[in-house]
């Protein structure tokens, strides 16, 4: 009776994990409505570690890609490396076309993510398939140097120093 007992919490807590590991469902069952949309379900299901949200961002050769590098090894370990590629991320700019037209099927979009040091620039292509975008292609990343490093204040914040906007303190009264 007791090895009953040991074998059904066993299943019982096999069964939670794996319902509970699947992750957010909600955002897999309804496709990327616009290529922008698409792009920040990608970025945010990296920034989970959510392995499935992020291939379902892709599709074609792409995803194939994605899908060999998965299966070469442990599943966490794609997850791990998935939440580690945008832990150092500052910020990250999508500019592409601001709103697509109903009957478009293509879209490419360029984005720009800020790090510490350095900027990156690459161009995404999308593709409308099943009543949502997914990513078909991405282009070579374009490193550069921003022309004022992230974290550089905007003025001078030494003791002393004017803020913009202030009253001066040392401004004359108004009739002397």
């Amino acid at each position: 009776m007791k090895r009953w007992a040991t074998l059904a919490a066993t299943l019982i807590l096999l069964g939670a994990a794996v319902y509970f590991g699947r992750g957010p469902s909600d955002e897999r069952a309804a496709p990327a409505a616009s290529p922008a949309e698409c792009i920040e379900r990608m970025f945010a299901a990296a920034e989970r570690g959510d392995a499935t949200t992020y291939l379902d961002c892709f599709a074609g050769a792409e995803r194939e890609r994605l899908l060999v590098e998965l299966n070469s090894g442990p599943r966490e370990k794609f997850a791990a490396a998935l939440v580690e590629s945008v832990r150092p991320l500052k910020g990250r700019a999508v500019n592409g076309p601001a709103s697509n037209s109903k009957s478009a099927e293509r879209a490419t979009l360029e984005i720009e993510r800020i790090y510490e040091h350095h900027g990156e620039r690459q161009s995404y292509g999308l593709h409308r398939a099943s009543g949502g975008w997914r990513i078909v292609s991405v282009g070579a990343v374009e490193r550069f140097q921003q022309a004022i490093p992230y974290g550089t204040p905007v003025f001078d914040l030494s003791p002393g120093a004017e803020v913009p906007g202030a009253a001066s303190e040392t401004a004359e009264p108004a009739g002397n």
